[in-house]
């Protein structure tokens, strides 16, 4: 008798944790969306900018200069 009242608790509690977790997810999202603007320190989080871009080409040209 004990068995069976751990196992009805416990798959209650699972039950509860399910459907609150469905409504937290409907009003609150649990990941947040890339930031593609600069921060506060001014760098860009996107791997490819414009910047970026202009970085590489300079750093290409200096290491075949330099050869």
């Amino acid at each position: 008798m004990l068995d069976l009242f751990g196992i009805v608790f416990s798959s209650t509690i699972m039950l509860l944790v399910i459907v609150r977790a469905i409504q937290l997810d409907l009003t609150q999202p649990w990941f947040s969306p890339k930031h593609t603007t600069p921060d506060s320190s001014g760098l860009r989080l996107r791997p490819n900018s414009v910047a970026n871009q202009a970085r590489a080409q300079a750093a290409q040209r200096d290491r075949t200069r330099s050869l």
